[in-house]
């Protein structure tokens, strides 16, 4: 009789571990049914207020991997103090799977390139402005980097806000201006030696849902940010979720998270850091925020984990989840911390090339 109740007990608790949802923290961002990702052109870019147009960037840095020098790129948005606000994957060195680590490359900053008004109204960026040595500062928590620029932009742009709010409200329309990476939507006219994605943006559509269950995910970053719908790619990382009624920055996008239940139920979203880390990542108060959000979190955790079948982190080597109602735009890739950051390799260094 022990034995059936001792087994009964461990039978229940085995069904009950087994029942516990996972959550994938991906590299890859998702388009979530239509694709609403539209290249900036003459023809829509009334769309989208010229200030915020204006504000938003395209971030390249140049860096060595092995015998050949490669460009890593990502979006930001220009905010007070002559600073740019991304993401912190956008700078880090990725470990052996492509999985973005806490430190950072040596040529971030040094070789980090900011271009305003890089779309396609124009052949070229209207400004390049390199980063001031020793400014950039990231967060591998809130998966945040913010950095000042060299000097001020030569063309007139008005850093835009960040919301005084924790969160974003539910279901507000937002604007997503980025450069996602979509071969149709690149140009060689960036000056950085190479083709690179000209501006990109999301209106439709796009809305934030909520944040995410207080509990304590494998991956923290979660507890930390905001589901939303807004469509985004690889390439759209650090971009600002902006709101159309306030123009304000409501979030910073960093990945997309794909939810699986036991009973066959699942959500696949897109996310953001939340304002409020934002915000307190700015004021260095992030640490005492970051514990305060866990130590609010329910003790019920749900795991994230990593798909074996891992694709190369070279340009075009990755994309959305395939399948299903989201656009497939190459292989699947789930990792724990971001977008995938896509690399281009330009010349070799020396004769030999390693990719």
């Amino acid at each position: 009789m022990k034995i059936i109740s001792l087994f009964t007990t461990m039978a229940a608790l085995m069904a009950f571990i087994g029942c516990k949802p996972k959550a994938n923290t991906s590299h890859v961002s998702f388009v979530i049914g239509n694709n609403d990702i539209h290249q900036l052109t003459s023809a829509n870019e009334s769309q989208i207020p010229e200030r915020i147009r204006k504000a938003s960037v395209l971030i390249a840095t140049v860096y060595k991997s092995g015998n050949s020098q490669k460009v890593k790129f990502g979006s930001g948005t220009l905010i007070g103090g002559n600073r740019v606000i991304s993401n912190h994957h956008v700078f880090a060195v990725p470990d052996e799977t492509g999985k973005a680590t806490s430190e950072v490359l040596p040529q971030a900053c040094s070789s980090t390139k900011i271009l305003f008004g890089f779309d396609q109204t124009k052949n070229e960026p209207e400004d390049t402005v390199e980063c001031q040595e020793g400014s950039l500062k990231t967060d591998f928590h809130g998966d945040l980097a913010v950095l000042t620029l060299k000097r001020e932009p030569i063309i007139n742009v008005e850093p835009l806000t960040i919301t005084t709010n924790d969160v974003a409200n539910s279901n507000d329309p937002l604007f997503v201006v980025h450069y996602p990476n979509i071969d149709s939507h690149q140009s060689f006219g960036s000056g950085i030696g190479t083709s690179l994605p000209q501006a990109s943006i999301t209106v439709n559509d796009c809305s934030v849902i909520n944040t995410f269950e207080n509990i304590r995910w494998q991956d923290p970053t979660i507890n930390l940010s905001m589901r939303h719908t807004c469509d985004l790619l690889d390439g759209s990382s650090g971009s600002a979720l902006v709101s159309q009624k306030t123009g304000e920055i409501v979030g910073v996008n960093w990945g997309g998270v794909e939810i699986k239940k036991s009973n066959g139920q699942s959500e696949t979203v897109n996310a953001a850091t939340r304002p409020g880390y934002v915000n307190a990542f700015l004021n260095n108060s992030h640490d005492d925020y970051f514990e305060r959000i866990l130590s609010q979190a329910s003790n019920q955790s749900y795991s994230a984990f990593t798909n074996e079948n891992q694709d190369s982190n070279d340009i075009g080597g990755c994309g959305s989840l395939a399948g299903g109602s989201h656009h497939p735009f190459g292989g699947v890739l789930f990792l724990l911390l971001g977008l995938l950051l896509p690399t281009i390799t330009l010349a070799p260094l020396t004769t030999s090339k390693n990719k």
